[in-house]
């Protein structure tokens, strides 16, 4: 079971190199926590270790996303705070999801250049908590 902590998307991308790396193994879902959010590190990790059944404890079922939409203003002044001065990567979001569950959570399609210069889709979630700052939990390609 892949454990990190990262600056970017990197817990998905981890457990594909994994995969990859060792094709007899059994790559159980892994979990992953920004450096940023190591505040949260308790409640979430417990939260992902019982909705996993790693240890027992009463699962939650999180609501489904809603269905892509054009965005808003308020949508963009959301990203913006979450993800605007983020350095490694510059995503230009284009549609978003959301859900009430902790808040209000984002799921931004976006268009973010790779690491060649293209520009490709990436993904990019963003939790809007009852009070505080939005912040992002994981961007991936």
């Amino acid at each position: 079971m892949p454990f990190a902590t990262f600056g970017s998307g990197g817990l998905r991308s981890s457990s594909d190199d994994l995969r990859k790396a060792c094709p007899n193994a059994t790559v159980k879902p892994g979990f992953g926590i920004r450096a940023m959010r190591m505040d949260a590190l308790k409640d979430e990790l417990t939260y992902f270790l019982v909705q996993n059944d790693y240890i027992k404890g009463d699962k939650i079922k999180e609501p489904e996303y809603s269905a892509m939409r054009e965005l808003t203003d308020d949508d963009r002044a959301v990203f913006q705070e979450a993800a605007g001065d983020y350095k490694m990567v510059k995503p230009q979001p284009v549609s978003v999801a959301t859900r009430k569950f902790h808040g209000t959570q984002y799921h931004f399609r976006c268009n973010a250049p790779g690491p060649d210069g293209s520009v490709g889709p990436m993904d990019v979630y963003i939790t809007q908590p009852e009070s505080g700052k939005a912040f992002f939990t994981l961007m991936e390609r």
